[in-house]
């Protein structure tokens, strides 16, 4: 998880990112969660829910994983996390 806080806005983003591997159709580094405080959680209840419940979370939206914006993210890859051949997780 890696934590940080946006001093221009103030607001804090958290992340878990991935390396998968080159087996997958994803290769390198990617975020698949990023929380922001001020930042939506949609329909959930709680970041836990967010987190364990089927459905991403502005999969769609362009540059919702920018470290800049307060838009909170749920990849689809967390709905597959058994099949996509995850090397590491980065939690910082």
């Amino acid at each position: 998880m890696y934590r940080r806080l946006n001093k221009k806005t103030d607001i804090y983003v958290e992340v878990v990112i991935l390396l998968t591997s080159t087996l997958t159709f994803l290769s390198g580094w990617r975020i698949v969660l990023k929380l922001t405080s001020g930042g939506s959680l949609g329909t959930k209840s709680s970041m836990h829910a967010l987190w364990t419940e089927a459905g991403s979370l502005n999969d769609d939206v362009t540059n919702a994983t920018h470290m800049s914006t307060v838009t909170s993210y749920k990849s689809s890859i967390v709905d597959q996390w058994e099949t996509t051949f995850i090397r590491a997780v980065s939690y910082r």
